[in-house]
């Protein structure tokens, strides 16, 4: 064989030897793919059981809610009717009343009122002091301020329209036996006693039912946006006692033009509004940071189908906010990972 075929053959040795080195080097490389892609493929595994795991749980947090939501609107249903009943009841016994806040804003009256004065719906939320008809006079005024101070209950007797009358002005009290308001009566001796005990009960009936749902915040305004009734759970929330809230202005402790937008709408258009999810930052402790909750909004009519209050119902969706995030962000993960990956060939 001539030398020139023995290099011929050499070179072509190197070459195949190359081409051995380049190709184990390949497949070297192809097996630690192949080992990624087991990886990989075990953590997408993973990840799909997290997301199975975070779907029941969510399924479970929406049972929840809707449980908690139809109790909400159980509860709710029962305010309304005990304040339909308290409305009923004062307006069937036919006894003229006026009830005062502690500004001496009229609250609310009867509609047998209007048979001894010429009160109108309008007249919601004026100040007593505006009226000095008789026979109010200075004599009912002064007593309004003398319960106010005193806390002790006064009765006088007017004529009225040749009629007499025992004007009874009484107040209600706080548990640290402060005032909140006053109620002015006009009623025959007869009458008087048991009004008064019907009056307190009917309240107390009020008061124990919104207290009775501990999981939500529920507060009764006048139509201008003043507390009447609030439960334990909303004031606790608030931040303030039940005593500190009642007769204090929504919007003065809590100032958001966008809720009182709604509040207005509500009460304006009598109709219920509802939210989901409605962002809300606690002003006096901003490192709660952002909370979510459901709202419900109820305007509350009289007899007469005018609005004189709101029912307001709250209750927390923060929690089940951050699980459907969570749950969103995992999901978007997921798809992006999946999306991203390159395909991957394996030779044997």
């Amino acid at each position: 064989m001539a030398g020139g075929d023995y290099s011929l053959i050499h070179h072509l040795e190197n070459e195949l030897n190359a081409i051995r080195e380049e190709n184990q080097r390949n497949v070297g490389q192809i097996n630690n793919l192949n080992q990624k892609l087991h990886l990989f493929q075990e953590q997408l595994q993973d990840l799909k059981e997290k997301l199975n795991i975070s779907r029941n749980e969510l399924k479970l947090l929406n049972k929840e809610l809707i449980r908690v939501n139809s109790q909400l609107q159980f509860r709710v249903e029962e305010i309304e009717a005990a304040n339909n009943n308290l409305v009923s009841f004062v307006s069937s016994i036919n006894i003229p009343a006026i009830f005062l806040d502690e500004q001496i804003k009229i609250l609310y009256f009867t509609d047998a009122i209007t048979g001894l004065f010429s009160f109108k719906s309008s007249d919601i939320g004026r100040s007593f002091t505006d009226y000095h008809e008789e026979p109010f006079g200075e004599g009912v005024l002064n007593d309004v301020y003398s319960v106010l101070s005193d806390l002790t209950l006064v009765r006088r007797k007017l004529v009225i329209k040749d009629l007499l009358y025992i004007c009874t002005v009484q107040p209600y009290r706080k548990i640290d036996k402060s005032v909140q308001g006053v109620v002015i009566t006009f009623v025959n001796i007869f009458d008087s006693i048991y009004f008064e005990e019907q009056l307190h009960r009917e309240r107390d009936i009020l008061q124990a039912i919104i207290d009775a749902p501990r999981n939500f915040h529920i507060a009764y305004l006048d139509r201008d946006f003043n507390f009447i009734l609030v439960n334990k759970t909303y004031a606790k929330g608030s931040g303030y006692s039940p005593e500190e809230l009642v007769g204090k202005n929504h919007f003065a402790l809590f100032p958001n033009k966008e809720n009182e937008k709604s509040f207005r709408y509500a009460r304006d258009n009598v109709v219920v509004i509802e939210y989901h999810d409605r962002p809300f930052i606690y002003q006096g402790d901003p490192n709660r940071g952002t909370t979510y909750w459901d709202w419900t909004i109820t305007p509350i009519r009289n007899k007469n189908g005018d609005v004189n209050g709101l029912v307001l119902a709250l209750i927390e969706t923060t929690q089940r906010k951050k699980v459907e995030d969570a749950l969103r962000d995992s999901e978007q993960r997921f798809h992006a990972a999946v999306d991203n990956y390159p395909s991957v060939f394996i030779i044997y």
